[in-house]
């Protein structure tokens, strides 16, 4: 019990002396780290085989101008889940399929397709009339220039 209270008032101290900066609930970066790079840094050594997703994954491939609120993963349902910090989403699937590398931030993930992209917005978005019409002409006026 004292090594715990001891390690919480280093961190205390070092947060209170701006050598440690809070990102989210239980985790702390240096300064030099981007708050939005720290995220993605998190989702690389905490959730390892979480594979980016739905929003977040939109506005990767620029088919969407909406910058997420918050990072969306998808994980195994047999996964552990470890603490969720508070910007990043978790959802359970049953299987990841169609995934990719991609470098987001200067760190390297993984992530859906653009085709399950497309697929997700489709099929699980609530509210999905104003994004996939957005999304939607986005692809097609990209498939165009690509064509010309």
């Amino acid at each position: 019990m004292k090594r715990k209270t001891k390690n919480l008032e280093l961190l205390s101290e070092a947060y209170k002396h701006r050598v440690l900066n809070k990102i989210s609930r239980a985790f702390y970066v240096t300064p030099a780290v981007p708050s939005i790079q720290a995220f993605y840094l998190v989702i690389k050594k905490f959730y390892q085989r979480a594979v980016i997703s739905k929003r977040t994954l939109l506005y990767y491939y620029k088919l969407t101008t909406d910058q997420p609120l918050a990072i969306d993963v998808g994980i195994n349902t047999d996964s552990k889940l470890r603490n969720s910090p508070d910007l990043i989403n978790v959802y359970r699937t049953n299987k990841i399929f169609n995934a990719t590398t991609l470098q987001i931030n200067s760190v390297k993930l993984i992530g859906y397709s653009i085709e399950r992209a497309l697929f997700e917005v489709l099929h699980f978005e609530k509210k999905s009339e104003q994004l996939t019409y957005e999304v939607i002409h986005k692809r097609r006026n990209t498939k165009m220039e690509r064509r010309l």
